[in-house]
Parts: C-alpha cells; structure tokens; sequence
C-alpha cells in the first residue's frame, strides 16, 4: 500500500471531486481504482461517468441491474436494491478503494465475482490495522464508516468526509470535534488516481435473476479508443462531441460529464473550461463560474482570450442576479409581498443554482406560510454553498417545521389573494367572506400579520374588523396591525382572552367584580410597536367585549395618535413616531381565528 499521507491526499481529492458530483445530483456509481489516472503533474483525475445516476431523473437503470464493479460496490448495489443508490454508495466505493491504497488489497476478494458479492453482503472486512499496523486508528475509523453495510451509517455525504481526511492528514484527531466544514469551492474535473494511463474503464451487469459468470465482465471500448489515441485528440473529439449536443439542446448533465472528461484527459484545453463556465452561468452558478476562470492559465494567449470571454459573461449574470435580487427586496419593504415572490420565482426558474437566489426564495415562501417549500428551498440552498449561514434565526425555523405538521390552510379555505400581502408567514386562507388563520408566524410571540393589499400608506386612516373570540382554545390572540412601514416596523392593537393573563394583569378582584357586573368576562386590550424583531409595549386596558360570536376591533390614527375602540371602550394613546404607513390583520401562537367585515377608510 501507499503510505498513510499520499494515500489520504488522494483520498481527499476524491472526496472533494465526489462532493462536486453530488451536489449536482450524480452519483458516479463506479468508482475504482481502473476509472481514475494521476496526470504527470501529480494532480488526480476522475474518469468514465458511463454507469453514473442523475438523480434528477428517474427510470435510468432497469430493475434488479446491478453496475459497478463487486470488489468496490457497496452492498445496495450488489445486491440490485436501486431505489437505496445515492451519494453515500460513492462514499462506500472510496473507502474500498481507500482501503486498497493503505493495505495493497481491496476489502473483499473471490476467486469469482458472486464470490465478491456475496462476501460483501455478508462479511465485515478485515481491520486494516491487521494488514498495515503503521495505520492510525483514526484513519481506519474513517475506512471502516465508509464501509457501514448500511448507508445511513456511513457518513452523511463526501464534504463530511473530506473534512475528517483533511484533519487526520493535517494530525488531528477525530477524538475532537472531528469536522472542519470546508468552505472551498469543489473542484470539477479532480478526482483519484491509482496509476498514470490507467483509462480502461470496467462495468459489470449482473441480472438478479441469472446470475451467469460468463456474462459479467466486459471492456469499454470507448475507454480503449483514449487509451491509444494522442491526449489532445481525444479531447478535441470530446468536446466536439459536447458541443454538438449543447447545439442540440442536450442534457446538461450529461454535457457537463463530456466536459470534465475532456478535461481529465487533457487538463489544459481552455475551451472545455469556457463551455463549463458558460454552462454553469446558463443555471445561475457564478462560483463555479468563476472557478473554471481561474483554471485558466494566465500564460496561453489563447486561454486568456476565452477567460475575458467568460469574464464578461460572469460580470452580466452577476449584475443580473443583483438586480433580481434588489427588485424583490424593494417590493418586500414596500410590503408589496406577493411581487417579491414573483420575482424571486422567475429568477430562481432561470437560475437555479444561484444560491443566494434559492436562500431569499426560501426566506419570502416562509414568509407566505409555505412552510414545506420554505424548507426544501433553504436546502437547496445550503447545498449550493454551505457557508450562507442561518437563513432564519432557531426559534422561527422551529415554528416553520411544527407548521409541517399541521394543514398549511385551515381547511376547507382556498389560498390568499392578492387582497391579502402576509409578511411572517402562519398559515391564512379565504373562506368566502372570511379570512381564516391557523400556525405559527415568525414574529415575537408567533406572530403573524397580514397587510390588506388595498389599503396604500396614509397618515390618517380608521382600520376596522370585526373578529371571533370562539374560534381557538384557547381563544384566540387577534387584532389589527397599523402603521406598518415595512416587515420589520408597526404597530399593533389586540384583544386576547387568557382568563389567568387578564387576572394577572389587571389584578384578580377587579376582574372578578366586573364579571359580576356584567356576567362576562372581560377581556385584555394590548398595544405594542415591533421595529426589528423587537417587542415593545405602549399600552394595555381591560375591555368588555362579546363572550361569543364576534367582536369588532377599530383604529383611528392621525399624527402620532391613536384610538383603539374594542367593545364597550375607546381609549386614545399617544405613540412615539408618526403613525404613516399600511394597515393590516395579526395573530399569535398556533391558535385558530376568523376575521371578517374588512374596513379601511382616510379620515
């Protein structure tokens, strides 16, 4: 075997080089070491991507096929389990032919390939540490997690792995945090190899149900074709061949495969790294646009002639993605939300890898209450660039992920119209003539608002509504939002119906003598500002309002002046800055509430 620190080395490329694939939904399905060549200047190249899987795309492989080759397939595959295929199968074939590079031997051998088979289906391997004693016991832990039977205990994917290679090559330990998230860009055409020319590629098909030896092996005559031909020629029919098929309109997937070929077998030819470019850009992927410029070679005149080419392409999708980007936040802070989803939709449909795209898509569905593809849309995201960071603070991803749980509408409701702009997500639909809320919102409390999409900005206006305080259990915390200058900038007036919270306020005998004035219990009246995820009071009276049915709930606002009017009472209040802006609808926490009879008027 390779010494320990050549043999992580290359382990590591590969993880990295896998990690590109993986993110773009491939999975190589056929990693060893006779797919693989070092080049002469020492740098490792991944070949034949013949058997690889998008996983974009279904009905790639028929069932009970198994690919690959016995002595590096992980167990789904060897025995025909298709649809359990994914990057961790990868994971399992690198730690095979890591374990060959330290021990000189794969981890499973037969005198036949059902032999091999059956040897990984059923057999641990052997401790590396047996065959080589000057292995650490950390990098045999790291072979033997590649090698789990079972994908799930494997690691998670191939920059998890690369990170744990990098550490032990680097002498570190895995009996500390282990994990050093890498933030460098993969690198496209890189991947391991075992011996310079080694371009023979090797593909076994194995039907489950005919289990042949004389039918298992056979040669690829397409990798024959490169082994005899001149390095450059063969390049030169490849990317010809790529060309012709992005001409036509071809899989990117696949012409991508063609171009990081091109590349592995001559990694000079700067018009494969301008067409990748280009091909990343055609889907919003300016990092990794950028990476192939700087592959570029800054001493070939003719390389630099395809790098301003390229640059310029770069600079255009740049200030595109900018300025979709900025259009939409514009229409956000304007409260325009339904226009800043639109936006960002058509621009993630153009550009789909364009992680910054993908993160603020993600950020205005959980703002609409969509909270499945708020999710889906943060992976993605993550995916694309693992080092964006939180795309919403802890407590309010929580709340998106308990909405997973529940309907996203109340049921029977048909999704918002655009009379209504949402703007902390929860969960509203339209019922006829009523507006109904169920979840959490992402504001202090849950908090979720609604601003009515007709009503403009004015600096003096009545708000009314009229809302049911027999609709949750507990009764719902409801009301109307005014002022409203932006997402993160209103005020708010709301009637809540926590018998033990109105007692605490307001004090118990006061409360029990106006329940016995009146036979009913009175009701609590809150008034707050929220300006940058802040809560700040500004008020609070004990009201009387209908113990059932439904209680109408007004705003008058002038100045700095306001007049809440609930049930029974009115009471003026003086803020602290201009009451300008939108007026709206809210509630807290994950109760059920009804709205209706909308009102909006200038004074």
């Amino acid at each position: 075997g390779l010494e320990p620190a050549r043999a992580l080395e290359i382990a590591a490329a590969l993880a990295d080089a896998l990690d590109y694939a993986h993110k773009r939904r491939v999975v190589h399905r056929d990693l060893k070491p006779a797919n693989v060549i070092v080049d002469g200047a020492g740098s490792p190249h991944i070949l034949d991507f013949g058997v690889a899987k998008d996983l974009t795309r279904k009905g790639t492989t028929l069932a009970g096929e198994v690919l690959g080759t016995p002595n590096y397939m992980p167990p789904e595959q060897a025995d025909g389990r298709l649809e359990e295929i994914g990057p961790r199968s990868d994971i399992y074939s690198l730690g095979a032919v890591l374990y060959e590079l330290l021990t000189g031997s794969p981890p499973f051998v037969g005198a036949t390939p059902f032999e091999v088979v059956r040897e990984v289906l059923t057999r641990p391997p052997v401790p590396l540490r047996e065959a080589n004693p000057a292995i650490s016991r950390d990098v045999e832990a790291i072979v033997l997690r590649c090698l789990e039977k079972k994908p799930s205990e494997r690691y998670a994917d191939a920059a998890a792995l690369r990170d744990d290679l990098e550490l032990v090559a680097a002498g570190g330990s895995l009996g500390g945090d282990g994990s050093r998230r890498a933030t460098t860009l993969a690198v496209a055409a890189v991947a391991i190899g075992l011996a310079c020319g080694a371009l023979l590629a090797w593909r076994i098909l194995v039907p489950r149900s005919s289990p042949d030896p004389e039918a298992v092996a056979t040669g690829e005559k397409a990798g024959e074709k490169e082994k005899e031909q001149p390095p450059g020629r063969v390049a030169a029919e490849i990317l010809a061949q790529a060309r012709q098929r992005l001409r036509a309109g071809g899989d990117p997937a696949s012409i991508e495969a063609d171009l990081l070929r091109c590349l592995a077998v001559d990694p000079s030819c700067h018009e494969a790294r301008l067409e990748l470019g280009s091909l990343a850009l055609a889907t919003g992927d300016l990092r990794e646009a950028r990476r192939q410029l700087e592959a570029l070679s800054p001493a070939d005149p003719r390389a630099q002639e395809a790098a301003a080419a390229l640059r310029g392409k770069i600079d255009g999708e740049a200030a595109a993605q900018e300025r979709a980007l900025a259009e939409a936040a514009l229409a956000a802070r304007e409260l325009r939300m339904h226009d800043a989803l639109e936006t960002l939709e058509r621009a993630a449909k153009r550009r789909s890898r364009s992680p910054r795209i993908r993160l603020e898509l993600a950020r205005l569905l959980a703002a609409h209450g969509r909270a499945r593809e708020a999710l889906a849309e943060s992976r993605e995201a993550s995916l694309l660039d693992s080092s964006l960071g939180e795309w919403l603070a802890p407590e309010q991803e929580q709340y998106l992920k308990k909405d997973l749980e529940r309907d996203e509408r109340p049921a029977g409701s048909r999704p918002l119209s655009r009379a209504w702009e949402p703007i902390l997500g929860g969960a509203f639909g339209e019922q006829g003539d009523l507006l109904t809320g169920s979840a959490e919102g992402l504001g202090p409390y849950a908090l979720a608002v609604l601003i009515r999409g007709d009503a403009p900005a004015a600096e003096s206006y009545t708000a009314k509504v009229e809302l049911s305080l027999d609709s949750g259990d507990p009764a719902p915390y409801a009301g109307l939002v005014f002022a409203a200058r932006s997402p993160d900038d209103f005020f708010l007036a709301y009637v809540y119906d926590h018998p033990s919270e109105v007692k605490r306020r307001f004090g118990e005998a006061k409360v029990e003598k106006l329940h016995e004035v009146t036979s009913q219990w009175p009701k609590g009246l809150r008034i707050a500002r929220v300006t940058n995820g802040k809560w700040l009071p500004r008020g609070e009276e004990l009201v009387q309002v209908s113990e059932a049915g439904w209680a109408r709930l007004t705003v008058t606002v002038s100045g700095d002046q306001a007049t809440v009017t609930a049930g029974y009472g009115s009471f003026p209040v003086k803020l602290d800055r201009k009451l300008d802006g939108r007026a709206g609808v809210l509630k807290f926490y994950d109760t059920k509430v009804r709205f209706r009879s909308w009102e909006w008027s200038r004074n």
